[in-house]
């Protein structure tokens, strides 16, 4: 099933791409209002690139329109278009309609889709060290985070991904993954029994479980419904991904357990990159810092925003657990996700995350 559904969804891309190369000359990036507005006029003279060959790129997520990561990379489109003078133009994708998110990672690394924004996790299937990055309780704020994707960390990462065969531009935030569900969590013992839709991703399931929840993988697009019929508890996601899938209209608990940090890359297939003017990728490069400089600044706003909605206008219960308890009820988990890598490796990316801890 998961062969026939990739198949179908790399046809459906190569489709796409046959009407981008018959004169589809627009960019669709969502529309006149959807770009953020960058307050000034499109930079000009040393900016600039010179008249040349134009190429047209493929980029997509699985986000909906709303979402920070989203117009983070409608930013970059129209930066990129307008510090190229237009000889970079973007197709772009959003809310899963090139397929679910692990597809349309496949079609990037092998090139039928040109770039897009999704998580380590999304990588780790082809460098499962990826998945260290989501370990329990490794970042521990979001200047931490920040400090550690500026710092040697972010460049471990980028030689991650490049080992499984993607070309990393800039780290952005994806969240803290919280828990919400049709009941208040208060403390660990709280979640013993629940039924929860978790992704696939090793660490998430290992940690779920160790706080004693009984997990089920279900399809991101699917999540609504089987919340809706009661197929699941809860589930847990960052609040801006609990936001872009609905999931205040159905789960009214929240608990902000902050079990795990996701990061998102602006990802490039490397051949796609590389075979691009030097002067188009430097555009690249520097479009895509603007955007996660943008995301970066409005990732945590937005998000004290959508939890203000959710309490204002959904009526969503939001608790505290104490953290440590969380922290200490997570070991296990970690202890046997490190059980994964060679000791070198553990020992060494442990180490990279301490030495990016705000002091």
């Amino acid at each position: 099933m998961k062969k026939s559904k990739r198949v179908i969804s790399i046809l459906l891309v190569f489709s796409l791409l046959m009407t981008v190369l018959a004169g589809c000359a627009g960019n669709t990036s969502g529309g006149k209002n959807t770009t953020p507005d960058t307050g000034g006029e499109a930079d000009k003279g040393a900016d600039s690139t010179p008249a040349g060959e134009s190429y047209e790129l493929v980029f997509a997520t699985h986000l909906a329109e709303n979402h920070p990561i989203t117009q983070a990379m409608y930013l970059f489109t129209k930066r990129a278009e307008e510090l190229s003078n237009g000889r970079l133009k973007f197709k772009t994708y959003i809310n899963v309609e090139l397929g679910d998110p692990t597809d349309v990672i496949d079609q990037i690394r092998i090139g039928v889709v040109d770039g897009g924004y999704f998580t380590t996790g999304h990588m780790a299937y082809y460098n499962n060290k990826l998945n260290a990055t989501m370990w329990p309780y490794m970042f521990e704020s979001y200047e931490h985070a920040a400090k550690a994707y500026d710092s040697e960390v972010g460049e471990y990462m980028k030689k991650m991904a490049a080992d499984g065969g993607f070309k990393v531009i800039d780290w952005m935030y994806y969240g803290f993954r919280n828990m919400s569900t049709n009941k208040p969590i208060n403390k660990v013992s709280d979640i013993k029994g629940l039924k929860l839709r978790v992704p696939a991703e090793r660490v998430n399931q290992l940690t779920m479980t160790a706080f004693g929840a009984v997990c089920t993988t279900i399809a991101f697009n699917e999540l609504y419904l089987a919340l809706s019929q009661g197929v699941v508890d809860g589930q847990e996601n960052p609040i801006a991904t609990m936001d872009s899938a609905n999931v205040q209209e159905v789960n009214k608990n929240i608990a902000m357990i902050e079990y795990t940090f996701f990061t998102t890359g602006m990802v490039m297939n490397p051949d796609k990159f590389n075979s691009l003017p030097a002067d188009l990728q430097e555009v690249i490069i520097k479009a895509s810092k603007e955007a996660t400089a943008y995301e970066r600044d409005t990732f945590v706003e937005a998000e004290n925003k959508i939890i203000d909605k959710f309490k204002k206008d959904y009526k969503v219960t939001f608790t505290y657990p104490d953290k440590k308890e969380f922290v200490a009820a997570a070991q296990p988990a970690l202890s046997e996700l490190k059980k994964d890598y060679d000791e070198a490796f553990v020992k060494e990316w442990l180490a990279l995350i301490e030495e990016s801890k705000v002091k």
